[in-house]
């Protein structure tokens, strides 16, 4: 509810000055949050169908412990009355969602960079200066050509209009036969457990090795490149609050990994699986944050739910 309320805010009036927001309702109506009471909150996810896109066909190494608890997770949303389907072949590239983010994504941090530091930024500070990261994006996004620009454009529209008009209506194929349908996404909220401070960006996860520092985070490509609304629930070990879970080890030995100067190592983390947070994202299609939001707060309410009934560590629910 704050987070609608919060919405609706920003949203503001439909710019004449007057304060009425009214046409904006199309953009989002905070009412189908707000005005739902608590006890008729669980019945937005009863018949919602929900495809669960897991690692995305192989394609995002994740560690088996947070596979185990979105699972769970998904379990809670099958109790109050989802209906929970795994997408075995994932909906579009992720070669060319990946090029596309990550290009996008440096031209605008270089263009950032330039607006506030100047156009010799990378000559004006070292690398005593610069996080390696940060001089990475800049450099690629300097070197951006036009036709690198335009293909990553294309491709976010192609990413996008395939979700709007593949997974989120209802299509029916040159046969006749409809083809799938969903209310909800579903991804990790992450590809590793949380990982030792120590760490700069893990370096592979589950023997996979990473090759750029947000590789890890691939998994919000999807959310991110469509612009898709999402809201992340939590995905909470059925252990945890009972025998608190794991001492933090990750393979590699002391939280170190492969030893490297960095401290940076290998995630498999199921030595942690039962006590540090994992996510579930909770996706729909543009313009459905009402929706994506009412879904959340069903969730969290079913997880409470359970926990009661467990006996173990009680998530404290939303007010309403």
């Amino acid at each position: 509810r704050d987070c609608a309320a919060l919405l609706r805010t920003m949203i503001g009036s439909d710019g004449d000055g007057d304060g009425d927001s009214s046409n904006n309702l199309d953009l989002f109506d905070a009412s189908k949050v707000l005005s739902v009471s608590r006890p008729s909150l669980p019945s937005s996810l009863k018949g919602k169908r929900v495809g669960w896109l897991s690692t995305w066909g192989g394609s995002y190494p994740t560690e088996p412990a947070v596979l185990e608890r979105c699972e769970d997770a998904l379990r809670i949303l099958e109790s109050a009355g989802a209906a929970v389907v795994r997408v075995e072949d994932p909906p579009f590239s992720s070669v060319d969602m990946w090029d596309s983010w990550t290009a996008i994504r440096s031209k605008v941090v270089a263009d950032g960079i330039a607006d506030r530091f100047g156009d010799d930024f990378l000559e004006e500070y070292d690398d005593t200066q610069i996080k390696p990261e940060l001089r990475y994006e800049v450099e690629r996004g300097l070197s951006l050509s036009a036709d690198r620009w335009n293909d990553a454009v294309r491709i976010m529209k192609e990413w996008s209009a395939r979700a709007e008009e593949e997974l989120f209506t209802n299509t029916t194929n040159n046969d006749g036969e409809s083809g799938e349908c969903y209310d909800l996404m579903a991804l990790p909220s992450a590809q590793l457990l949380p990982f030792p401070v120590e760490w700069t960006w893990p370096r592979s996860i589950h023997g996979t090795e990473m090759d750029s520092y947000h590789r890890w985070m691939e998994c919000h490509v999807p959310v991110s490149l469509g612009g898709l609304p999402c809201a992340t629930v939590p995905a909470p070990s059925r252990e945890a609050g009972r025998d608190g879970g794991g001492k933090g080890e990750c393979e590699g030995g002391d939280g170190d990994g492969d030893g490297n100067e960095n401290g940076n190592g290998d995630g498999d983390g199921d030595g942690r699986k039962g006590e540090l947070p994992i996510g579930l994202q909770l996706f729909g299609p543009r313009g459905s944050d009402a929706e994506v939001l009412s879904a959340a707060a069903a969730y969290y309410l079913a997880l409470a739910e359970e926990r009661r009934e467990e006996g173990g560590g009680r998530p404290r629910p939303p007010d309403f």
